[in-house]
């Protein structure tokens, strides 16, 4: 064992090896058994306990099966993996894909190649994963762990990154025979935020996550067919009547999956499904957690239905717990409804939430589900989460709001945003007494001097300081990249065609390039299009680009007061805090 695998092992005092299995904090008196089932049973449970997506159903295909699987040209690699874990290595293999793109599916053909006497262990979040190796691993044990970004991308929770710890310790600790599955969507706020460099000079988060990944088997995933799988999947429709149907289409592992069925819905739906939705897509999108309850999404999805449409309701009928319970729970076609029931609430199917997090990436959350939030959620990290996505899109009462519940709850980390936001509205003793409560001795200082001299005057440096930090400059990428390039160029041959540029834009955005809406606004302002520039700098602030907030001030003439407390849902300037 190397001197880094020795710190993570052992010299940090989280793993230590005992025998043949590891344990967290301590020795083999915490173990309670070894976490996981056996694997045979897990497999006669059937797939979709392990979340593997059920495929649509045809004619009399039984919901329940299958679809015959079509090998692709990662198995191979992913079998190597495998075969290496079954001789007695520890490995982790992590797939990297898009959602509905078969990367679970892969992960569950590949544990048919394991033999009696191996287990399969299938911790839910970052927690479970903590207290089953607190147990501890049995040899010859299959860690699944669909969807990473469950376990790691929060990692400046201390509950996070004990997570990426504990899995560092695994992977260095000398296991006989252990295998490590994970999946994850290739999007730029989950594997991407997990594996870039940090930002210099900026508190390196997922310093843990990225040297655990460093060590992993990376298997990138398509969504599409090469030809070679294209050839193997017209052999297996010669049997299966599913997929004859989806190589009708151009990506037939999401259409099996369900994907175009889930979207259907969702275009389809009444305004009422369509609203709960999206107040329960943008949640996802800011930051809450994968299981949303009913009394959140009751309140969060009021705004998003307008008042016309809510007059045409039932009179004296819980709308929401109706659209869930009658329309957007209920599947079809051997696939589960958009909004699944999961645990104590509900889950947004991920290829829709995939999907509605694309589209509407550029389009702020409506009001009601900031509320929610604040009325309803009691996790000091999600109300954190929460607050700095809406400081993000220029929503400074909100993250007000969440800023001083998540500090009211005990989390004192949650100061420093609450007091900017106050001292950029003027707000300065209210800011003053709650740096002193958090012991922010800087802001302290200047707060003092500012009521001192009776400066009530607007501190444009408190943006600028911000603007500083990361790869970034006022919010756009300072590198530019191929991708980068290839979206420059799309821009280009969009030519005045605005409402295809402006769709470029969007699609940019939700690869995490905000350049775009930039260029694209600054070429509308040079030709006078205020409207047009106007509603450029309002989409790119609803992405995440708070410093725009500076531009769209400085077009409409009321700089100060927009600078101050930024704007509302639609975009216009907010009144106060």
């Amino acid at each position: 064992m190397n001197p880094d695998q020795n710190a993570v092992a052992s010299g940090s005092g989280i793993v230590v090896q005992a025998g043949r299995d590891v344990y967290l904090g301590g020795g083999p008196e915490r173990k309670a058994g070894p976490p996981g089932v056996a694997l045979a049973d897990a497999l006669v449970s059937g797939a979709e306990a392990y979340e593997v997506h059920p495929a649509l159903t045809v004619g009399s295909t039984p919901t329940e099966e299958l679809t015959a699987y079509v090998r692709r040209t990662f198995d191979d690699r992913l079998a190597g993996i495998a075969a290496s874990a079954r001789d007695g290595a520890c490995r982790m293999a992590v797939l990297v894909g898009g959602s509905s793109s078969g990367k679970t599916r892969a992960c569950w053909e590949s544990l048919h190649s394991f033999g009696a006497g191996w287990r399969l262990w299938h911790p839910l979040d970052g927690e479970q994963l903590v207290e089953g190796l607190k147990a501890g691993i049995a040899p010859r044990t299959v860690v699944w762990l669909n969807e990473l970004q469950r376990f790691l991308v929060r990692e400046e929770e201390p509950r996070w990154r004990a997570a990426a710890i504990a899995l560092r310790g695994l992977v260095a600790a000398p296991v006989e025979g252990v295998l490590i599955l994970a999946t994850i969507w290739d999007e730029h706020d989950r594997w991407q935020a997990l594996t870039g460099p940090p930002p210099p000079g900026g508190p390196d988060h997922y310093a843990q996550a990225r040297e655990l990944l460093r060590r992993a088997d990376v298997i990138p995933v398509a969504a599409t067919l090469d030809a070679g799988e294209r050839a193997r999947a017209e052999e297996a429709a010669q049997s299966d009547a599913r997929w004859a149907v989806a190589l009708v289409e151009d990506r037939p592992i999401p259409f099996l999956a369900g994907a175009r069925y889930l979207v259907d819905r969702y275009t389809t739906g009444s305004p009422a499904a369509r609203a709960v939705l999206e107040a329960a897509a943008d949640a996802r999108r800011m930051g809450m957690p994968t299981v949303l309850s009913l009394a959140f999404l009751e309140q969060a999805a009021r705004d998003y239905l307008d008042d016309a449409d809510h007059d045409r309701l039932p009179p004296g009928v819980g709308w929401v717990r109706h659209v869930i319970e009658t329309d957007v729970r209920v599947g079809g076609f051997g696939v589960p409804g958009p909004l699944r029931p999961s645990g104590s609430g509900y889950r947004l199917a991920d290829y829709l939430e995939n999907h509605l997090g694309r589209r509407r990436v550029a389009v702020q959350p409506r009001d009601s589900l900031w509320s929610a939030t604040v009325d309803v959620v009691p996790d000091t990290a999600v109300l954190s989460t929460l607050a700095e996505a809406a400081m993000r899109r220029g929503r400074f009462g909100p993250a007000t709001r969440l800023s001083a519940r998540a500090l009211d709850l005990g989390d004192l980390g949650s100061a420093r945003m609450l007091v900017t936001l106050l001292e950029n509205a003027g707000e300065h003793a209210e800011a003053l007494s709650i740096a002193e409560r958090a012991g922010l001795d800087r802001a302290v200082e200047r707060l003092r001097r500012k009521i001192d001299d009776g400066d009530t005057g607007f501190d444009l440096s408190l943006w600028w300081v911000e603007a500083e930090e990361g790869t970034r400059e006022n919010g756009e990428e300072l590198v530019w990249d191929d991708t980068l390039d290839a979206f420059s160029a799309r821009l280009d041959d969009a030519g005045d065609d605005l409402a295809a540029a402006e769709r470029i834009a969007v699609e940019a955005a939700a690869a995490g390039y905000l350049w775009p809406f930039f260029h694209l606004a600054v070429g509308r302002e040079e030709v006078g299009d205020v409207l047009g520039a106007e509603r450029l700098w309002r989409q790119s602030i609803a992405a995440g680009n708070v410093f725009r907030v500076l531009n769209l001030a400085e077009l409409r003439g009321d700089a100060e007061r927009t600078w101050r407390f930024a704007i509302t849902a639609d975009g216009l300037p907010a009144d106060g805090l």
